[in-house]
């Protein structure tokens, strides 16, 4: 494991950005969460312009990102295999 300190941010760019310095090989799977970012604060800020709720297909995309990313990590043996 990377053993690395994570920031107390909520900036998926900034983290993405992290992990990906620890597991290149994932670079490309983490920079696709920055655009999640805005969604951590759009219900809080509905009259921000950038603060729109996702859609439907949005939120798939996001989900099934996430799976993808959760198997390359247990590849990596960085998260237990499913039970």
């Amino acid at each position: 494991m990377a053993d690395a300190a994570f920031p107390k941010v909520h900036d998926l760019v900034q983290l993405g950005d992290l992990a990906a310095s620890h597991y290149p090989q994932s670079r490309e799977l983490f920079a696709e969460t920055g655009r999640m970012t805005v969604w951590g604060y759009a219900y809080r800020y509905p009259t921000l312009e950038e603060a729109t709720e996702p859609s439907v297909p949005e939120v798939q995309a996001a989900v099934a990102l996430i799976d993808r990313i959760a198997t390359c990590l247990r590849t990596l043996g960085i998260i237990e295999q499913d039970k």
